[in-house]
């Protein structure tokens, strides 16, 4: 069974994703760092989506990629409820 990822996962970079995602795991974090490694020595900065946690989503276990999108569900909630406040 594929888990698709949250459409966030489209945009943030896996480093972003440790940082700024409520609750993510010590494990997790680490896996996401190490996903980073794809990126060194370019321009992670560019938004044109090829550095973006989807593109390496497949390299991470399924119970993990639950977890991220759970909290990235959370994280899109909170979001929509602060701009409609």
């Amino acid at each position: 069974m594929s888990i698709e990822p949250h459409s966030l996962f489209q945009i943030w970079r896996p480093d972003e994703v440790a940082e700024c995602l409520d609750g993510v795991p010590d494990e997790i974090y680490r896996e996401l760092w190490a996903l980073a490694r794809h990126y060194e020595g370019t321009d992670p900065f560019v938004r044109d989506g090829s550095y973006c946690l989807a593109t390496w989503w497949d390299e991470l276990f399924p119970e993990d990629q639950a977890m991220l999108n759970n909290l990235a569900a959370k994280q899109e909630e909170r979001d929509h409820d602060q701009a409609i406040s």
